[in-house]
């Protein structure tokens, strides 16, 4: 029966993807053409999610949030497939990629490359079927869907700094936990990094003209790289933002090839800036990092019509500003939904600008200096921020210089987990500074596809230095074109050069090589330790989840054989014990998410609970009855005292302001659970 539930899941994945392209291409068919299946397939299918997200936004804030309204926005989609033979026309694009499959496996290398993609798909989705044990989607991703599911609403989340983040992702996982399909939730974000994937292929075969091999090898190097692996076994976002990055990217070429090259028919230039823009404000939906990309698009819209095709400073602006404003129109919700809970469209960000409720100048502070004092993180020098987490003056240049030395060999340095699935792995940095150093020697064309790759890698790049160097996982939007960019590093190390046309299109021109078989053996075994890196890591995660995902062991089976089941026993203990109007506050590290009764956090956002260590615990217990909250929940004890919020004599066996009821008197254990009296 459990492996049944784990099939039904798969399938019911495929079903949304395909309802999601069918009604995407309502719209992509009227702004492009000429695409092939796959491209339209990751275009509609890119915009056909986000509106699944925005309609369930919708119902949200009507406070319609529940599986009836949910399966009438479903039934509705299906029906407008049907009316508008769009669900037809995708079957047949899904048709046509199927039945093209085969010629992956027509030639040796071709073949293997596909088979490194496909084992890795596999191996991931063993590990996306476990149930969720990792801190930010126990925190916050499945955590807040859940809460909205019990509210019937999506109700503002001001507790955590990042409950009015932009949440399309999380609606997606809304939309899967409202019919009880967890598992569902965490594929989601998997086969978001398996579309990511295909993307890749599809923007070397397009925008590249490469052959197979060139874009099965940048594929598979993205998809191998241990970062993305990681994140495909967890329900994150992050493969979201890479997915919907890489889409506006590739619109963005496509738009630029009727100026490039004059052979290419049948495109709408109108129609495909809109769809740069489209994919561009959906992006800004899966996170608020996309107005880096975001940025970057606009930057390369008015360089392309400005400086490339000199067509004047007017064209450029009104190119630009109607980008703008269509990636403006598809991303306003969740900013206009900050605004009218805090006061602020991107809170808590920029305060200094915005103001926010429950922020204040000292928590801004700490925010922009990565959040480490506030949560007691420290990152070690090599990053972009020294021990006490704040710019290293006297160190930033040395940080820059051997920031890609650091993210491949000591990854932990931008992460707060100390793990090389967190990390780039070698090729990276193995490959792409001689690739560089080639392109110099042979004076790449910078009007070329591959340069316009490479300039997009580096300005996002740049935006990462200097913004969000502290988190590894928010260069991953880049990866899709520094795999591309590595790719082309190989081949230029194989004897093999790109080379533009008088038209402007790519072809390969085969030199001669000195020893392209041991190169390609030291590329495979570079591929090999990039996916043994990963799966030093990954592994665990994917031998303990396969009897689960063979149905062979229900989620408190699986979740009591890991370092987890400490934490669950403790909230399933809750979850049968409190009473059901229980209102819950969760100290520094207990994840709200398996907790059936309403929650609040304590220290993610300060100034909501408010900081009582140095007043009268009286005043704290009076708080806490504002709120409506009678139990409080303290993951690690060890944290309590500098946390700030509670008095050194609130929390007690028997106190006068507590009583702890689990666990039992005399007994230890790392989370704790109070009453308050």
């Amino acid at each position: 029966m459990l492996l049944l539930n784990n099939i039904f899941d798969l399938l019911l994945l495929a079903a949304l993807w395909l309802l999601a392209a069918a009604n995407g291409l309502l719209l992509v068919r009227r702004l492009v053409v000429g695409l092939t299946a796959l491209e339209r397939l990751l275009f509609a299918a890119a915009v056909g999610l986000g509106g699944i997200s925005l309609g369930v936004l919708l119902l949200g804030s009507l406070h319609l949030l529940n599986p009836t309204a949910l399966l009438a926005l479903i039934g509705l989609l299906f029906l407008l497939t049907l009316l508008t033979n769009s669900l037809v026309a995708t079957l047949r694009d899904m048709w046509s990629v199927i039945r093209r499959l085969p010629i992956l496996f027509s030639q040796p290398v071709t073949a293997g490359l596909a088979a490194a993609i496909l084992l890795a798909a596999a191996a991931t989705l063993v590990g996306a079927m476990a149930p969720p044990t990792d801190w930010d989607p126990l925190i916050y991703h499945l955590a807040f869907p859940k809460s909205y599911l019990r509210a019937g609403a999506t109700l503002p989340i001001l507790f955590d700094h990042r409950g009015m983040l932009p949440q399309a992702g999380e609606m997606l996982f809304t939309l899967a936990l409202a019919f009880g399909r967890q598992t569902l939730a965490g594929l989601l974000h998997w086969s978001m990094g398996l579309a990511s994937a295909a993307a890749v292929f599809a923007l070397c075969r397009r925008h590249l003209r490469a052959g197979l091999r060139f874009s099965l090898l940048a594929t598979a190097i993205f998809y191998t790289t241990p970062l993305v692996l990681m994140q495909s076994i967890t329900a994150n976002i992050d493969l979201n933002l890479v997915f919907y990055d890489t889409m506006a990217f590739s619109a963005f070429c496509l738009w630029v090839r009727p100026f490039a090259n004059s052979a290419v028919q049948g495109w709408k230039v109108d129609g495909g800036l809109v769809l740069v823009g489209v994919l561009a404000g959906l992006a800004y939906g899966c996170k608020q990092t996309a107005i880096f990309s975001g940025a970057i698009l606009a930057l390369l819209i008015g360089w392309q019509v400005l400086v490339i095709e000199r067509r004047g400073g007017g064209q450029a602006g009104r190119a630009v500003m109607g980008f703008v404003a269509v990636a403006g129109l598809l991303a306003v919700a969740w900013p206009l939904r900050a605004w009218l809970a805090s006061g602020n469209p991107v809170w808590p960000w920029l305060y200094n600008v915005f103001g926010g409720a429950y922020w204040t100048a000292s928590d801004a502070s700490l925010q922009n200096n990565g959040f480490s004092v506030l949560y007691g993180m420290r990152y070690p020098s090599g990053t972009a921020f020294d021990a006490q987490g704040t710019a290293a003056g006297q160190n930033l240049l040395n940080s820059y210089l051997v920031w890609p030395w650091n993210a491949t060999m000591y990854p932990a340095r931008f992460n707060s987990v100390a793990k090389w699935a967190y990390g780039l792995g070698p090729l990276y940095l193995a490959l792409l500074p001689v690739g560089g150093l080639l392109g110099l020697v042979r004076k790449v064309n910078l009007r070329s596809p591959l340069a316009l790759v490479g300039l997009y890698a580096g300005l996002y790049l740049t935006a990462w230095l200097l913004f969000l160097a502290h988190m590894s996982r928010f260069f991953i939007s880049a990866l899709p074109e520094l795999a591309i960019l590595v790719a082309a590093a190989v081949y230029a190390l194989m004897g093999r050069a790109w080379v533009e046309s008088e038209q402007g299109s790519s072809k390969v021109k085969k030199q001669r090589s000195g020893r392209p078989a041991v190169l390609g053996l030291v590329v495979a075994g570079l591929v090999g330790l990039a996916v043994g890196l990963g799966a030093a890591d990954e592994a665990f995660y994917v031998r303990a989840a396969l009897p689960h995902a063979l149905g062979q062991q229900t989620e408190a089976e699986y979740i009591s054989t890991g370092s987890y089941a400490g934490p669950y026993a403790a909230i399933q203990w809750a979850n049968a014990n409190l009473p059901p109007t229980a209102k819950v506050l969760m100290g520094w590290g207990a994840h709200a998410y398996y907790l059936d009764r309403d929650y609040l956090y304590a220290e993610h956002v300060p100034g909501y609970v408010g900081r009582y260590a140095n007043r009268p615990a009286s005043d704290l217990r009076q708080r806490l009855r504002d709120l409506g909250i009678s139990h409080i929940v303290i993951a690690n004890p060890q944290e309590v005292a500098r946390r700030g919020v509670f008095p050194s004599n609130f929390l007690a066996d028997d106190g006068p302001y507590t009583t702890r009821i689990y666990p039992a008197a005399g007994v230890e254990g790392t989370w704790r659970i109070y009453v308050l009296k």
